[in-house]
């Protein structure tokens, strides 16, 4: 659940996402930064909501200048910096289930990535997933499902990582640690202005 004292792009935007991610202002600039002590560290959203805030904060001191430049627009309506105007706007799509965008705005005109199953094999006190993209397209980003027992659709609760798309060839995701049972994974691209891939890619493993 997303609780704000304003709207989360205004300039007092101030509330906490999933109880994870909190919005404040200081000096007059919205930020985000990780909650310090959730109730509960281990649930489902919260771990959606932590592994979706990881991946956005380390790629973007990978995107290129050109691509950073386009956030500095939003940046200035919002009055905080280029990187909390990426930063916010993709983990309010990300909340309601939507792909997240390295472009701004987020048209969802383009086409994301093919990827294919690769395999499972026991790793440690995990299971080590691969997939396999055979088409890039427009695609830089896959988000990876993971749910056990009855098969159920790929959503925002049941996402346990995001791995970053930069080519043709093997991604893989170390998913660790695991109790004794039957998992399914599946991952789901994104591509680069945020449009979800209507296609998965699905593995079963068991471990151990």
């Amino acid at each position: 659940m997303v609780k704000l004292t304003s709207p989360i792009c205004s300039l007092d935007a101030g509330g906490t996402l999933a109880d994870t991610i909190t919005t404040q202002s200081w000096k007059g600039r919205t930020y985000m930064r990780k909650r310090p002590k959730p109730s509960n560290p281990n649930s489902p959203k919260q771990v959606s909501i932590r592994a979706m805030f990881a991946f956005l904060t380390k790629v973007w001191k990978d995107l290129p200048g050109s691509v950073q430049f386009g956030w500095e627009a939003p940046a200035a309506e919002r009055n905080i910096l280029p990187f909390n105007a990426f930063l916010q706007t993709n983990m309010l799509r990300w909340a309601v289930f939507k792909g997240v965008s390295r472009l701004y705005p987020p048209t969802e005109a383009q086409t994301p990535s093919v990827i294919v199953p690769g395999g499972i094999v026991t790793m440690g006190k995990g299971l080590n997933v691969t997939f396999n993209v055979t088409v890039l397209n427009s695609g830089w980003c896959g988000t990876v499902h993971r749910v056990s027992g009855i098969p159920d659709p790929a959503k925002f609760e049941n996402c346990i990582g995001v791995l970053h798309i930069t080519g043709t060839g093997m991604i893989s995701f170390l998913d660790t640690p695991l109790e004794p049972n039957t998992y399914i994974y599946r991952i789901k691209s994104a591509s680069e202005d945020g449009q979800f891939s209507m296609q998965m890619a699905q593995q079963i493993g068991t471990f151990p």
